[in-house]
């Protein structure tokens, strides 16, 4: 982080090099500060606000400034900053303050620019998790250009990776569901062409419904393949879930009957990026139901034919 391109070269090293980190109203006592213009403490209090954590460090790798929040988390873990190298005094474990002296180093020697994350030692967050840090490292430079420091910028990235993992846990448990459940699942893009079969879709179809990036207007599993694909590009037009029931063939060669479910996917913008068609066998349902049909009309014939006897032998 670099301050304003208005302020001078002179005031911005005296904004780097003023290392007071003293609480509000405190007089700096560093030489020249009085004369720096208001411009740099007005960046210096901005910074010091900073939600993110800010370390400069001189030639020599000793910390020279901290603002509120770095200065939090060293007193939480009972570390002096002051002056003092990340080998000396460090919120990381000593692999990774040793680590971190290196990237210093490479900064230092070559003006590298480092982006790397570390979990921060003897901190806690405010849930108690552990803290993670994302941490940006860049050069300071005199008024020759040469590099005299490194300005270190942190932030607190605990939250975003622990909702990474649980997206990433949620995703794998719906794939993991996806595998075993019984449901033909086959996702379309938004040319209707397969991007995805589950494995239920590749063992119950035929080989040319299941296979990944075709579309599904030619003849094979469906008897209505036309129908299929009209509902499909419905449900991206109308960005609106369709069902219905029809047939298709299995690779026995057997004709099973199914329900079929599809769901528009949107993407981020809310645009419909594809279609989620899940089909559901029940022609097992179907036969009971036909069964029950049967055994209604068997049961009205029959009182039908007992109130025809009953009327003869009146």
């Amino acid at each position: 982080m670099s301050p304003p391109a208005g302020i001078a070269v002179g005031a911005r090293r005296e904004f780097f090099m003023r290392d007071d980190g003293a609480p509000e109203g405190r007089e700096a006592d560093h030489r020249g500060a009085s004369q720096a213009p208001s411009g740099a403490d007005d960046f210096r209090a901005l910074v010091d606000d900073l939600p993110d954590a800010v370390v400069l460090y001189d030639g020599q790798k000793r910390r020279v400034y901290s603002n509120r929040v770095h200065r939090r988390y060293m007193d939480l873990a009972g570390a002096p900053w002051r002056g003092k190298t990340v080998l000396e005094s460090s919120i990381f474990s000593p692999a990774d303050a040793q680590a971190y002296d290196r990237l210093l180093n490479r900064v230092l020697t070559a003006g590298e620019r480092i982006n790397f994350e570390v979990r921060l030692r003897g901190v806690a967050g405010t849930d108690g998790e552990p803290v993670d840090m994302s941490i940006n490292l860049g050069p300071l430079r005199d008024d020759q250009g040469r590099i005299c420091g490194v300005q270190s910028v942190s932030r607190d990235v605990s939250a975003l990776k622990r909702a990474v993992a649980h997206a990433e846990r949620s995703a794998q448990e719906f794939q993991t569901l996806l595998e075993l459940i019984p449901d033909t699942v086959i996702r379309y893009d938004r040319d209707l062409r397969r991007a995805y079969c589950n494995p239920a879709a590749v063992e119950n179809l035929s080989a040319s419904a299941a296979r990944l990036g075709w579309r599904s207007d030619r003849r094979g599993s469906l008897p209505d393949p036309a129908e299929y694909m009209r509902r499909l590009q419905r449900c991206i037009d109308d960005k609106c879930a369709g069902e219905y029931e029809s047939s298709w063939v299995d690779r026995q060669g057997e004709t099973r009957q199914v329900h079929i479910l599809l769901k528009p996917e949107l993407d981020d913008a809310g645009e419909v990026s594809g279609v989620l068609a899940i089909g559901r066998d029940v022609t097992d349902l179907v036969a009971i139901a036909v069964v029950d049909a049967l055994e209604i009309v068997e049961v009205k014939q029959n009182a039908a034919q007992r109130s025809i006897l009953v009327a003869l032998d009146m």
